[in-house]
């Protein structure tokens, strides 16, 4: 898992400017929700990620977004421009983590986006 922590303090986690939807706040760390429904799997991802030691010490906004089909987890990037040239063993760690998360969190098609600082995307992981 320090990889993964790493993983996003570099290509990962810069602020985001705009509301975007309800939050649930920790440290650092807010986690975004579009659905109010969608509160506790929210605080499921802010528990989680502090669990893991990956709230650092810069502030880091994600956003939870559903899906007929399932949910985006929405990660601001630090570098947009980079993101597409990401190596694939970075590409494979996020995998790793958006499996992980799935699993432990019970969100079924959850998948990973890298987004820029307005939430929109730039590259989901599992295309």
């Amino acid at each position: 898992m320090n990889v993964i922590k790493v993983l996003l303090v570099f290509f990962l986690l810069s602020s985001c400017g705009n509301e975007m939807g309800n939050k649930v706040v920790g440290g650092n760390l807010s986690v975004y929700y579009l659905e109010s429904s969608d509160k506790d799997k929210a605080e499921s991802i802010a528990r989680y990620w502090k669990n893991n030691d990956f709230i650092t010490t810069q502030k880091q906004d994600l956003q939870l977004v559903q899906y007929q089909d399932g949910y985006e987890l929405r990660l601001i990037a630090r570098n947009p421009d980079r993101v597409k040239q990401m190596p694939f063993n970075e590409r494979k760690l996020l995998i790793d983590l958006q499996k992980e998360l799935m699993d432990s969190l019970n969100l079924n098609g959850l998948q990973l986006v890298l987004c820029n600082s307005k939430f929109d995307p730039i590259f989901n992981i599992n295309q």
